[in-house]
């Protein structure tokens, strides 16, 4: 920038603070033999068990969040067929409820 000062992106910025500045201590009840197989398993792959984790909460968070919009255009899409009786329109619903998950 013109006046020194140095651009940054702030997305990078925010990702630091939420992995660096807001963790929460969590205590988990896993099978020894597990951890330790699964430590060693993320060691090799310069992995924490704790990145792990958290991985896989955000992908539950992220799939539910999904599934949630997803059922959302499901129900606007249901009122779509007027003349249709009861069980074609659960038929029509079932499909596409299934088709959005």
């Amino acid at each position: 920038m013109a006046d020194g000062r140095v651009p940054i992106r702030i997305d990078i910025v925010i990702e630091y603070v939420y992995h660096y500045c807001m963790t929460t201590k969590l205590t988990l009840s896993i099978n020894s033999d597990v951890v330790e197989k699964a430590k060693m398993l993320l060691q090799s792959k310069n992995q924490s068990l704790s990145g792990l984790v958290e991985g896989y909460f955000r992908l539950l968070i992220k799939t539910k969040q999904q599934r949630n919009v997803d059922t959302s255009v499901v129900k606007e899409l249901t009122g779509i067929a007027k003349k249709l009786d009861r069980s074609e329109k659960q038929t029509i619903y079932e499909y596409l409820q299934e088709k959005y998950k």
